[in-house]
Formats: structure tokens, sequence, C-alpha cells
């Protein structure tokens, strides 16, 4: 190779030259060789060399680290331990047995310190004279003297043919006994009548309101005139009057007599004169009677009997539920009965 051209410059020195393109550019070289003219051309395309930048490397920013706060630590609640109750062991429900305890009888007018009017009704018909009339007088004065004529008041009536008002209801004691030794024996014997006239001064003016009306009646016999007895008893005790009953000799209608009384208590016989007195001291005073009059329903109390039987429970408390028993029937008892005013 004789010489070596590029782009018409003539390559020297060590055969090599430089270039430095701004942009792809086509070089021409030329070569000729020794033989003559021949030459040969290799065109050279040369590219700037690109500069491949050193990467600056982007600083990946370290993450601030987010403060996750710490959660609160619940605590684990420690379980209670709850004792399983021990069954106690409950008696079984008693079976009671019932125990009749009958109520108290009430009598028709309860013992208090209620003052009274009291109406004496005697009979003077003509059964009744002499020695019978005279025993009758001395009982009723006897009556008045046991009194309490500064709490009570009392009259005087007394019935034969008809009912008449001796004496009015007062406090003087004295005057009733005065007219008790005034009466004489009549004929007829009209209990119905002496009745009503003991009522209806009972009832009058004289009475003192909430004071307890009383009758104490004597007979001897049986009625003969006027109208039933036991109907006019029946409409005072309606009124609230208690009846007091005697039954004086040997001929005595004591069925009648009974039925006028308020009770079978406040009835009385009495045969003779012997104890006629005794007869309304008794009325006073008060004395056994054996057939009350029961104005209640009695009662009856339960008392337990036998030893308990012990059962134990898991879940509910036994309860003495008294077996249902049916309501007994009553026997009055012996008591004492009011009479006018016990002492």
């Amino acid at each position: 190779m004789r010489a070596v051209y590029l782009d018409g410059d003539g390559v020297v020195g060590s055969g090599s030259k430089k270039v430095c393109p701004t942009q792809t550019t086509i070089y021409t070289l030329h070569v000729v060789t020794f033989e003559g003219d021949d030459y040969r051309t290799v065109k050279v395309s040369v590219t700037q060399p690109t500069q491949t930048p050193t990467a600056t490397p982007t600083q990946t920013p370290t993450a601030t680290p987010t403060l996750t706060p710490t959660p609160t630590q619940t605590p684990t609640a420690t379980p209670t331990w709850t004792p399983t109750a021990t069954p106690t062991n409950s008696p079984e429900p008693l079976t009671p047995t019932p125990t009749h305890t009958p109520e108290t009888p009430t009598p028709i007018h309860t013992p208090t310190t209620t003052s009274m009017d009291v109406i004496l009704v005697i009979d003077v018909s003509a059964t009744m004279s002499g020695q019978k009339l005279e025993a009758a007088k001395a009982a009723a004065k006897a009556f008045v003297d046991l009194m309490d004529l500064t709490l009570d008041q009392i009259g005087l009536v007394a019935f034969a043919n008809t009912g008449s008002l001796e004496r009015p209801l007062s406090h003087d004691g004295a005057s009733v006994q005065t007219a008790i030794d005034a009466l004489e024996a009549g004929r007829e014997t009209n209990i119905a009548h002496g009745i009503d006239v003991a009522q209806e001064e009972l009832m009058g003016p004289r009475h003192i309101t909430d004071w307890v009306p009383v009758i104490v009646l004597l007979s001897d016999g049986r009625k003969t005139a006027g109208g039933d007895p036991i109907k006019a008893a029946d409409r005072a005790k309606a009124a609230g009057t208690r009846i007091f009953t005697i039954g004086f000799g040997d001929d005595v209608d004591e069925d009648t007599l009974r039925a006028i009384a308020s009770s079978p208590c406040d009835y009385f016989f009495e045969p003779s004169t012997s104890d006629l007195t005794g007869i309304y001291e008794a009325i006073v005073e008060p004395v056994p009677c054996l057939t009350p009059t029961l104005t209640g329903t009695p009662t009856s109390t339960l008392t337990p009997t036998g030893a308990p039987t012990v059962k134990p429970t898991d879940t509910q408390a036994p309860t003495n539920t008294p077996m249902p028993t049916s309501t007994p029937t009553s026997t009055p008892t012996d008591t004492s009965r009011l009479r006018l005013r016990p002492h």
C-alpha cells in the first residue's frame, strides 16, 4: 500500500487519523497500492460516539417509619370462681292434722258496762192471787235492790186482761217497789199485751239511746186472752230487746215461755214459791249455760304431727302447704252467759 487517503486527505504518520464528527458521517477511504493507480475505495461510516452518561443515582428517600402505636393490651379477665351451692336438706312439707277450735259463742248482748233500761213484767191474773202473788212481789222487789240504778233505769208493767204500765222507766227504785206492793190480782192472762206495753215504754221517750232494753217477764200459766205472745216477743227482739222469762208454778206453758225468751239460757222455771227470789238473783248473776247460741263460723287450727322427712332439693325450697280441710261443724261447749251485768 502506497498511500491512504481519507476524504482526499492523506493519512500520514502511523497511518491513522482521528476524526471527530458531530453527527454520523460517511468517510471515503482510498487506498493506493504499489502496483499502480489501482486503488480501492472503502466507505467508512463513523458515528459520533454517544457518551453514555453515568446515571446519577436517584436517591431513594428512606421512608420515615410511621409509628404504629403499640396496642393497649386488654387484660384477660381472671375468671372468678363461683362455688356451686351445696343443696340444703330441707324438710319435706309436714302434713298438718287439723285440730278443731270452735269460735267462742257470741251472746245476744256482749258483756259490757253499757247501761240498761229494764222493765219488770209481772202476771197478776187470777191464778196468781194469794201466796203466789206475794212471793212474786217479794222476789221482784229483791230484784230492784240488786240493780245498780246509778247506771240503769227500771220500770214496771203488770198484765191480766190487758197490760198496764205501773211505773215508767226511771232511776227511782223505791217508787217501783212501792208500785210492786200495790199490785192486785185480776182475771185473764194476756201475755202478748204485757209484752207490747213493756216494749212501747222501752222504745218511748224515756228510753235512753244506746242503752240496752231488757224485759224480765214472770207468768204462772198459759195465755187465756189477747194475741200470740211469741209473735209479740219476736217483734220486741227484732227491735233489739232482750227478754228473760220465768215460769212460776206447776201449770206453766214452758214451750211458749222458752220461745219468748231471747235464748234457751234466758228461760227459768220455778215450780214453787221457795226459791223465786233466787231466780231473779240468777238473772243478774253470771251462771253456767250449756246451750249457748253460736253466731259465727268455727275455725280450725292446724297442728303439725310427726317428724319431718329430710329431702335435698336443688332448685326450689319446699313450701309447707296445709292439706285442704273441710270446715267442721261446731259443737257448743260450756261457757258462762251474760245476765244483766257480770260482777
